[in-house]
């Protein structure tokens, strides 16, 4: 039998929060404005693997 639920859902009762991407130049500071670039960059990078690894799986 399934959960029908992420991990996130099981452990807070709730949806995970949306994580927008960052609009550069919007932040007033230069090193806010950096971090919001890396953060965008790592999720990406996130995603991607994800993504692999789920297609890895299927085809095992």
């Amino acid at each position: 039998m399934a959960l029908h639920a992420t991990p996130f859902q099981v452990v807070y009762g709730r949806e995970p929060p949306a994580l927008t991407t960052y609009n550069e130049g919007v932040a007033r500071t230069l090193i806010v404005d950096d971090k919001l670039r890396k953060r965008d960059l790592f999720l990406s990078e996130v995603r991607d693997r994800l993504l692999q690894a789920q297609h890895y799986s299927k085809l095992q």
